[in-house]
């Protein structure tokens, strides 16, 4: 690259790169990452403790800058927003062809996203497309009445429109659970589980309350039930140094065919799970399994 000049931009099989004129050649076999494709007209330099993003270099204006694709794409494309000055070092020529690799990724994206199916409902008309996600429009079950209708017929035709959505609306709520059951892979018996039912009359009690997702469930929620069963056996092992406890084990499969051992104590006021141990590519023989019992036992005191 001559000084002064821009990186080069090229284009092939719909990718663009830009670069030095000697990486050019490897940028045009990389893999475009369509959720953050402009990525590669910058130089990651470090990424930032405790997430936040990477510090990055311009490979444009060669300026320095910290934070997420967000900001990136900001920079880069001129937008003015994320809190990042625009490149104003960018070409016209590769401008446009980093607006058509973004353009391109998010098509890419959107045509590779599960596509919608409306849920089933005794109400849809013929399985017209134009029904709504609630089967049939809040309108199809109205009609005005007329200026010889009574009252009392008004009263009623009003009742049964209401109705009549509520069904709707409550059909398709069913629908929505169902679904989440088989795209899931859950087990039917979960819908025995108290806290299934539970869980959804809290929520109707919560108006536009948003269940945990993904990192909570698996981390903060985790943590804190873990504690809160932890707290409330505390009064059962503080039974033990006074009535004795007994450790025994036995052994299973989980439901991704793993050998499971598990290890339980038991007391007059009740068992109590201890541990279960993951032993797959062990030699399960006495040896290992008296081992266990001992390390138990040092546990418990």
């Amino acid at each position: 690259m001559s000084d002064g000049g821009t990186p080069p931009i090229s284009s092939s099989a719909g990718s663009v790169n830009a670069g030095t004129s000697s990486g050019a050649a490897d940028a045009e076999n990389e893999i475009i990452d369509d959720k953050a494709p402009l990525w590669k007209f910058v130089k990651k330099i470090q990424k930032r403790q405790g997430g936040g993003g990477w510090k990055w270099q311009c490979n444009f204006c060669k300026l320095y800058y910290s934070g997420s694709y967000t900001r990136v794409r900001s920079h880069l494309l001129k937008e003015g927003t994320a809190g990042v000055a625009i490149c104003t070092k960018v070409t016209p020529h590769a401008f446009t062809a980093m607006t058509k690799l973004a353009r391109e990724s998010k098509e890419r994206l959107m045509n590779a996203a599960p596509r919608h199916v409306p849920l089933p409902s005794s109400q849809q008309q013929g399985g017209s497309s134009s029904t709504s996600s609630y089967g049939m429009s809040y309108h199809a079950y109205t009609q005005a009445p007329t200026a010889s209708d009574s009252g009392k017929k008004r009263k009623t035709a009003a009742g049964s429109v209401e109705k009549a959505f509520q069904n709707s609306a409550r059909e398709q709520c069913d629908g929505e659970v169902a679904r989440m059951y088989y795209t899931g892979g859950l087990s039917f018996n979960l819908a025995r589980n108290p806290h299934y039912r539970n869980s959804y009359i809290r929520a109707s009690t919560l108006p536009g309350y948003i269940p945990p997702g993904y990192n909570a469930l698996r981390t903060t929620l985790l943590a804190k039930e873990r504690k809160n069963i932890e707290h409330h056996l505390e009064p059962i092992k503080k039974t033990w140094k006074d009535k004795g406890v007994s450790l025994c084990s036995d052994g299973w499969s989980d439901a991704q065919r793993r050998p499971l051992i598990n290890v339980i104590a038991t007391c007059e006021s009740g068992p109590m799970m201890l541990k279960a141990i993951n032993c797959q590519g062990e030699f399960k023989d006495h040896a290992m399994i008296a081992d266990l019992i001992i390390d138990s036992i040092k546990e418990v005191g």
